[in-house]
């Protein structure tokens, strides 16, 4: 998964999690631009929702399909 942090954005970490919401796991970004890889074999077969949370602000979220 690619991801890019607008300048004046700090904190930020992609996190997943399950459809009832508990927070499964959470990748601190280091960089504003980069890449990261979450592997299926960490999760099992469903549905899940990856979130760029940016300052406490939801940049944008995503659904994931395990299988």
């Amino acid at each position: 998964m690619e991801y890019s942090i607008p300048d004046d954005e700090r904190n930020a970490s992609i996190m997943v999690f399950n459809m009832t919401g508990k927070l499964l796991k959470e990748f601190k970004l280091r960089e504003k631009t980069g890449k990261i890889e979450i592997t299926s074999d960490e999760f099992q077969p469903g549905i899940y929702l990856y979130s760029l949370i940016s300052d406490n602000n939801e940049i944008i979220t995503k659904k994931m399909i395990v299988k």
